[in-house]
């Protein structure tokens, strides 16, 4: 094993803590199945192996370093306002009415969400829609 790697390795491990010797012997265990194995003209397995750990291991940091960077746009979008997921459907026309009876007490959650043909959960979405944007929702 060229130096380089050792020191990859070793490296590796110290960034490891308190595995260091759960590694270690893993390691040992590792080497000793690779021993075993007949090398094959000028490729050795165990550089092989050490070769393809390292391939592995910058795949995996590419993967992590890609889902953070698709974090951060997802939420710098949210922060534009960009939405996500598909529209609502379309309100009744009789919404408007139907979430004043409701608000005045003429009506209950229930009740109210009937009249409408809605469910009690899509119905009460679409009340706080409605009052966060402080405007009729359009129909």
């Amino acid at each position: 094993m060229t130096s380089s790697k050792k020191d990859a390795l070793q490296s590796a491990i110290a960034a490891c803590g308190g595995q260091r010797e759960k590694l270690r012997s893993f390691a040992a265990e590792i080497v000793a199945s690779l021993s075993e194995l007949p090398s094959s003209g000028d490729s050795d397995p165990l550089d092989i192996f050490v070769s393809e750990l390292v391939l592995s291991a910058a795949d995996q940091r590419r993967k992590e370093e890609r889902k953070q960077h698709q974090m951060e746009c997802i939420s710098a979008a949210k922060e534009r306002g960009v939405r996500f997921g598909p529209r609502p459907a379309p309100l009744p026309d009789d919404f408007n009415e139907c979430h004043q009876a409701w608000r005045d007490g003429r009506l209950s959650l229930r009740e109210a969400a009937e009249s409408c043909g809605m469910g009690k959960t899509s119905f009460r979405r679409a009340v706080l829609r409605k009052e966060e944007t402080g405007t009729s929702i359009p129909q």
